[in-house]
C-alpha cells in the first residue's frame, strides 16, 4: 500500500514538473515571439494609406482647382451667372449649416426659411440668364 502511495506522489510530483515546464515554455514563447513582425506590417499599411489618401487628395484638389477656373472663364463670358452662383452658394451653405451646426432651435428654422426662399427664387434667375441676348446655349447642355 505504501508503495502504491509513494508511486502516487511521485506521479504528482511528475505532474507538477510537467505543468512548470509547460508554464516556463509558453513564457519563454512569449518573450521570444517577434512582435516587430505585426508592427512592422502595420506600419507599411499605415504608410500606404496614407500616400494614397495623400494622392487622392491631391487629384481631387487639382479637379476642384480646374472646375473652378473652368467656372470663371464661364463666369467672364457670362456675368449674369454671378447671382446663380450666389445663390448656389447660399443653398449649399444653408445645407451645410443646417445640418452640421443648426439642427436644434430657431437658427434651423431660419436657416431651413432662407434656403427654401433662395431655393424658390432660383428658376427666376435661370430663366433671367436663358433670355439673356449673350447667353450660351453650348453652356447650357
Amino acid at each position: 500500500m505504501s508503495n502504491f502511495i509513494s508511486l502516487i506522489e511521485k506521479e504528482i510530483e511528475h505532474k507538477k514538473d510537467k505543468k512548470k515546464i509547460l508554464k516556463d515554455l509558453h513564457y519563454q514563447d512569449i518573450q521570444n515571439k517577434p512582435e516587430n513582425s505585426n508592427e512592422e506590417e502595420s506600419k507599411n499599411s499605415e504608410n500606404e494609406q496614407n500616400k494614397y489618401s495623400k494622392l487622392y487628395t491631391a487629384i481631387a484638389i487639382v479637379y476642384c482647382l480646374v472646375g473652378f477656373i473652368k467656372f470663371l472663364i464661364e463666369l467672364l463670358n457670362n456675368p449674369e451667372l454671378l447671382g446663380v452662383l450666389f445663390e448656389v452658394l447660399f443653398i449649399l451653405v444653408g445645407i451645410f449649416l443646417f445640418v452640421f451646426v443648426g439642427l436644434i432651435g430657431i437658427f434651423g428654422i431660419i436657416m431651413v426659411i432662407g434656403i427654401l426662399f433662395a431655393m424658390i427664387d432660383l428658376p427666376n434667375t435661370n430663366r433671367k440668364i436663358r433670355n439673356h441676348k449673350h447667353y450660351d446655349y453650348k453652356f447650357s447642355r
